[in-house]
């Protein structure tokens, strides 16, 4: 008996690409990006400071991530997936991948770099955890074939006769002539099937030995057509199988038509991510109490080694300071998200910030000058980062049980707009940093009441949900 879940999952019982190939495509796409980022290599040989290595690490995520996304969400493919006749899309529309999902998939291909790509060996269909999470697909030109089910396979009798029969009726209307001898077992399995009419029983088992004719008679088109065909003569699961193929298949040529909604609409994401943002702050809190009263021998050491060196040594520009201040705070934040499927990234984010800001206060000779210097980009930035583990934590909870999985991936998707604020938040901050801490921490009175007035209208910004939007074709 078939599971019902074939009817949630159109990938069920169904591999539109192989492991090998994409494995292939993601060694060219590396090989093109590191081209890419043959300056940053260059600049980190030629002057080993420690302000390179935070550019280099940041600018190499942000590249890495920006790659697959604008290629995928644009294009549905990249270089190395052109090569291998490759091409991303959505199972939400069978159609492209829209600029969000692609940022989905290929923000949570961090948590797979982790595991070594372990889940595409392991989940159904051959996908990823950003496929799960982004309900995305790669399909291969390959898969665009009639094939029957392999032996031994459950779905191997109802499914091949279908096949079969939609077959030898589409092949009545087409002149074809075996211009040699079909796969024995093929022969077999379609004579049991057809009984009578030997050679009936050559034209369509030839026909299924061979994909390239069937490419070149038919085209996509006709061989989704048959698949399409199958599934009427046949119920339940089996129907659901072939009709799923015939829409993925349709899917893979199809020119994108998708609209993307270019606008914000955060509102009702952040009131169902609001228990996981309050956790965040006391988790924060907790780990930066702990810090303050601990102030353990080790930290103190690796504080001052790390903060003794010039990370951006004086003299630089506040423009300077900004850029690098935003470019190492928009890879905590990616880190944070791409490896929450992982379960413990938001939590250690959590701990090393509220960590490191206790016990720099700490050992500060004036903690309330410290915090002073701390508030007005701290508010801001601190904020980026609560949103980006709530969403993690929010993600990493349903993906605990695979039952959840659907709101696992619902939940990812509510937060793209939260975590693109989120990145709008951290670029404000780090221009406060490098432009208004120093200035503002002289005046205690308005150094506070710039703070609570930044909290507050991220607040108001958070509850509200702005309407205005225009259509982008992805």
């Amino acid at each position: 008996m078939i599971p019902s879940h074939v009817h949630e999952d159109p990938l069920a019982f169904l591999r539109p690409s192989e492991n090998t190939e994409r494995f292939l495509a993601h060694l060219i796409d590396l090989i093109v990006i590191t081209m890419i980022q043959v300056p940053l290599i260059i600049l980190l040989f030629v002057q080993q400071s420690l302000m390179n290595i935070v550019i280099a690490s940041s600018i190499a995520t942000l590249t890495f991530i920006l790659y697959f996304t604008l290629l995928e969400g644009i294009f549905s493919t990249t270089i190395g997936k052109r090569a291998l006749d490759l091409k991303v899309i959505s199972l939400n529309g069978m159609c492209s991948p829209s600029l969000r999902e692609s940022f989905l998939r290929n923000t949570f291909r961090l948590a797979d770099i982790l595991v070594l790509y372990l889940p595409l060996f392991l989940m159904k269909g051959g996908r990823r955890i950003g496929d799960l999470l982004a309900n995305t697909a790669v399909v291969s030109k390959k898969f665009v074939r009639i094939e029957l089910p392999p032996p031994g396979s459950g779905l191997r009798k109802e499914v091949g006769e279908s096949i079969v029969k939609a077959l030898s009726l589409r092949l009545e209307s087409l002149d074809i002539k075996p211009q040699g001898v079909p796969r024995a077992e093929i022969r077999e399995y379609v004579a049991r099937i057809l009984g009578e009419g030997e050679e009936l029983v050559d034209r369509v088992a030839y026909f299924i030995s061979n994909p390239s004719l069937q490419l070149m008679t038919l085209g996509a088109e006709g061989i989704a057509e048959i698949y399409e065909r199958a599934s009427e003569l046949c119920s339940g699961e089996c129907s659901e199988i072939l009709r799923n193929r015939a829409r993925i298949i349709r899917a893979l040529y199809k020119k994108a038509e998708r609209r993307d909604k270019i606008g914000f609409s955060w509102g009702r994401g952040f009131k169902r991510l609001s228990p996981y943002f309050l956790l965040s702050i006391a988790l924060f809190l907790i780990s930066s109490i702990l810090a303050y009263y601990l102030k353990p021998d080790w930290m103190e050491s690796l504080i001052k080694e790390i903060f003794g060196k010039d990370v951006i040594p004086s003299e630089e520009s506040p423009l300077t300071l900004s850029t690098v201040i935003f470019l190492n705070n928009l890879r905590v934040v990616l880190a944070t998200l791409g490896l929450a499927p992982l379960i413990f990234m938001p939590f250690v984010t959590l701990t090393v910030n509220g960590f490191l800001v206790g016990f720099v206060l700490s050992i500060s000779s004036d903690p309330a000058k410290a915090l002073l210097l701390i508030l007005p980009h701290g508010v801001p930035e601190l904020s980026s980062i609560f949103l980006s583990t709530a969403v993690g934590i929010r993600v990493s909870r349903y993906m605990l049980d695979s039952k959840k999985w659907p709101r696992a991936r619902e939940a990812a998707m509510e937060s793209v707009d939260l975590m693109i604020l989120s990145f709008i938040v951290l670029l404000y901050a780090a221009f406060i940093e490098g432009f208004v801490t120093r200035w503002i921490s002289n005046y205690p009175a308005l150094d506070i009441a710039f703070s609570i007035a930044e909290a507050v209208i991220i607040y108001l910004i958070l509850r509200s949900s702005p309407s205005s939007s225009r259509d982008l074709t992805s």
